[in-house]
């Protein structure tokens, strides 16, 4: 069986009433329930296949107030994350409750211990428990502790202006559909340049068209959750038709980052080239990850490298908190981003052609700026990542 995960987001929390909270000493709670997902947590199966249908853990699960990214395996620890041995030794050999382990990622600021002796003293715990089976489950808790904010540290390491942002002919928009359709599929994490040229995931003429020489130049922005790093100074950078840069652009981040390539425009409002979410919580590198401008009549192709060193970030740099517009967002110098500027951001009267907020972040509200009758006031979206509660 592999690990899965069933999240379900609802502001029905009354049901914590009836579980029960841990204790206080993490602030992350977690909950344990029997009888299905609980409405408004992130929760996760916890099921043992073999087990006989009796026993009834198929509608057991562990939730919690936030996604800690949890993966359960019947069948061994999950290379690559941290992951907990759940047993229980008066289970029959046949039933196979040996081999299950609860994983968080490696960099997860939660340490879980098992116990089937009762609770750990010193660590929030919950009980795990299944009435219907008989096999010594009334004793068993999940316990954790959680250390202070980590922070992982992204270098952009490299930047390929494939194609500016010159608009594209009724060819180049199929072959730019795609790309983003390969994007989209990707998800998290991207497609590579080597992906788009895989005969097997995208046409030939993908290929093709990637070969192809462009000019024109882009005048370049590139920000890291709302935070500009590029350029150091001055409005933009330069980016011709082919142009490379290796600058080793730093951003401290928890969980994920959002990646966002802009193109300053100084006649009207700045235009969205795209954006990469990339994902803590281990070492690793990634290399020239396409990255697709959202409308076809922009038309920009870039290719960004970059690396993720787990724990090595300053978690007082994380960005708490973002507003945005349709075209980009920007870090907002409070919390609630109250008196934010917002000469480069795209304002507008429907709430839905705001960007919105990217995975990390949750939406806290909207600022409203009351414009003059006729005229529909118009919004910015706020985002508050989700380690700032």
């Amino acid at each position: 069986m592999k690990p899965g995960a069933f999240r379900v987001f609802s502001a029905a929390l009354a049901i914590f009433l009836s579980l029960g909270a841990p204790a206080e000493a993490s602030p992350t709670r977690l909950y344990w329930s029997s009888s299905g997902p609980i409405a408004g947590l992130v929760c996760t199966q916890i099921v043992e296949g073999a087990s006989p249908a009796e026993h009834t853990w198929r509608d057991n699960y562990l939730c919690a107030d936030r996604d800690v990214d949890f993966r359960w395996s019947p069948s061994g620890a999950i290379p690559g994350m941290n992951c907990t041995h759940i047993i229980e030794g008066a289970e029959p050999p046949q039933y196979t409750w040996r081999d299950n382990y609860l994983c968080v990622p490696q960099g997860s600021a939660l340490t879980l211990s098992w116990s089937s002796a009762g609770a750990i003293a010193g660590m929030s715990c919950v009980q795990v428990q299944e009435g219907r089976d008989p096999y010594s489950w009334n004793d068993n808790y999940l316990c954790w502790s959680e250390t202070a904010l980590r922070a992982d540290l992204l270098t952009v390491t490299r930047i390929r202006n494939i194609k500016p942002a010159s608009g594209l002919d009724a060819a180049g928009q199929v072959v730019f559909g795609a790309i983003g359709a390969a994007i989209a599929a990707a998800a998290s994490g991207g497609v590579s340049i080597g992906d788009l040229y895989d005969g097997t995931k995208v046409s030939v003429e993908v290929g093709k068209f990637l070969d192809k020489r462009f000019s024109g130049q882009d005048d370049l922005i590139v920000k890291v959750d709302g935070r500009t790093v590029l350029p150091g100074h001055g409005k933009y950078h330069a980016m011709q038709a082919g142009q490379e840069i290796r600058p080793n652009l730093q951003a401290t981040f928890s969980g994920a980052a959002q990646l966002q390539l802009i193109e300053w425009d100084g006649g009207s409002d700045n235009d969205n080239l795209g954006s990469l979410t990339i994902i803590g919580g281990r070492d690793y590198a990634a290399n020239d990850i396409v990255v697709l401008a959202p409308a076809k009549q922009d038309g920009s192709i870039y290719l960004v490298s970059y690396k993720v060193e787990a724990g090595r970030g300053n978690p007082q740099g994380v960005v708490k908190s973002m507003l945005c517009g349709t075209n980009q967002c920007d870090e907002c110098y409070r919390p609630d981003c109250s008196g934010q500027p917002y000469g480069e951001l795209d304002r507008d009267g429907d709430k839905p052609d705001l960007l919105r907020c990217p995975p990390h972040f949750d939406e806290a509200g909207f600022i409203e700026y009351d414009q003059i009758w006729p005229a529909e006031d118009v919004y910015l979206r706020i985002c508050r990542h989700k380690s700032a509660y």
